[in-house]
């Protein structure tokens, strides 16, 4: 079997050795303009309001309707402007309205969603590999919310607005508006820089609600779901000799309490007070290796301000689907994505601290997320205890893809590992490939094998593989 595996491993990675130098744009669109970004010299006083004069310098974007006229000039004018400087990024914007009362500014609460109120939204695909990205969204109010997304956000699900990162964002009325001011560590971003330059796909937009009205820089074609948050149709921008520092967060907890329980004695005659004190501690660190590696460490790790999971009633004789919502995994998540059509992934985060609907301590564990070069890189590792007649058992993943032929194609390989104490193990790799073929028309390709303690293992054993052809 490890001879197999092994063969396996080269294969992808000798399909790969002729492709083209990290960082460079393969496919036939990676001539389209390259728009330089201001970098201003100038304090800014971030306060809402864009009048500082180093925002004079700097072009505003020209905004097209994408709805409800595709390619018409926009109703409401807008000044919208993009720059930078060594540690953030800027966008400012001043949001006109001919009737003030069109306004319409609902939400104040963080992550608030909704598709009732305007909204001022960048969409940053900081790797520029055309399918991942973070999304910043604000409203009239200031209200911030935050995502990331995956797989050229094909469907709703791609976007996962549990990820959170560092960034603030002002907004101040005005008579026949609003403005607003977005600021973004670049030490929150991931991206890689080649010879001093730095490419990343970003998409503007604005939206205006009383008239379902959507504008965007640059222009976004209608046709598909969700456009502004597609990074295959953000416009590609250059920053010049980025170099931001590279942040350590520690986040440490410490809980406390009491158990009280009355209850009858031995011998039924009276009723005793039992108390008991409880506590606990832990932390997680977070650092930055370099701009597109991050390693995250958590010990003793602390779930309990996690947002809990929306209610569902399960009629069928499947388990339920939930979303991984622990900030731990969240970050660039979709490089343990293994899909297997649906819901069914090789690697399933939400199974590492949970055994029959009750939560497991986890000891602690280390996960390194990331790009070199041209490849995605993924490892993680974690710890739990033994939990009623569960063994305490150790849970291991690596993910490693890279992009072939053009810059929406790509071949990978997955390893997963789950071994208990008590020498039960579950075991997988798999194989998957997404090529693009024409313009809109690709093929995907994946194989995956399970090997188990008690069974039969055996390599290209088709009785505990999947193949998946589409």
């Amino acid at each position: 079997m490890k001879e197999s595996l092994l063969y396996l491993i080269t294969f992808i990675f000798g399909i790969t050795t002729t492709n083209s130098s990290p960082g460079q744009n393969k496919d036939s669109e990676a001539d389209r303009p390259v728009y330089k970004v201001s970098r201003i010299t100038g304090a800014i006083n971030f306060d809402g309001i864009p009048d500082e004069a180093a925002w004079e310098s700097v072009d505003t974007l020209l905004m097209t309707m994408v709805t409800p006229v595709f390619g018409a000039p926009p109703t409401e004018k807008s000044v919208i402007k993009l720059a930078y400087d060594n540690e953030y990024l800027y966008l400012s914007g001043v949001l006109y309205y001919q009737n003030p009362e069109d306004i319409r500014a609902i939400g104040k609460k963080r992550d608030y969603q909704s598709w009732s109120p305007d909204w001022f939204n960048i969409t940053i695909d900081s790797y520029n590999d055309r399918e991942n990205a973070f999304t910043f969204v604000i409203n009239p109010n200031g209200a911030r919310n935050d995502g990331s997304v995956k797989n050229d956000m094909l469907v709703w699900e791609d976007r996962n607005p549990n990820w959170n990162s560092f960034w603030d964002a002002k907004t101040v009325n005005m008579e026949n508006g609003w403005t607003a001011e977005i600021r973004i560590p670049f030490s929150s971003l991931r991206f890689q820089s080649l010879n001093g330059i730095t490419k990343m796909g970003i998409t503007v937009a604005r939206s205006v609600a009383s008239k379902n009205e959507f504008v965007s820089w640059p222009v976004l074609s209608p046709n598909f779901p969700f456009p502004t948050w597609k990074p295959s149709l953000t416009a590609e921008v250059e920053f010049e000799n980025l170099n931001p520092r590279k942040p350590l967060y520690v986040t440490p907890y410490i809980t406390g309490g009491f158990e009280s329980n009355n209850g009858l004695n031995e011998q039924g005659t009276d009723y005793e007070l039992d108390t008991k004190s409880k506590g606990d501690a832990g932390l997680d660190i977070k650092y930055s290796l370099t701009n597109n590696l991050t390693a995250d460490l958590t010990v003793n790790t602390d779930f309990a301000q996690v947002e809990a999971d929306d209610q569902q009633i399960n009629l069928s004789r499947l388990s339920l689907y939930f979303p991984e919502k622990r900030n731990f995994f969240l970050e660039k998540e979709d490089v343990f994505n293994f899909s297997l059509l649906g819901n069914n992934n090789l690697f399933y985060s939400r199974k590492i601290g949970l055994y029959q609907g009750s939560p497991v301590r986890i000891y602690g564990g280390v996960r390194l997320t990331g790009r070199v070069g041209d490849w995605d890189i993924g490892i993680l590792d974690m710890q739990t205890e033994d939990y009623r007649e569960n063994p305490s058992e150790n849970f291991g993943a690596l993910r490693f893809k890279r992009t072939v032929f053009n810059s929406n194609s790509y071949v990978g390989g997955m390893l997963t590992s789950r071994l208990g104490t008590n020498s039960s193990y579950n075991q997988a790799y798999g194989i998957d490939g997404l090529f693009r073929l024409l313009k809109d028309e690709y093929l995907a390709l994946k194989w995956a094998q399970t090997f188990e303690n008690d069974l039969n293992n055996e390599v290209f054993d088709a009785d505990q593989s999947r193949f998946v052809f589409e």
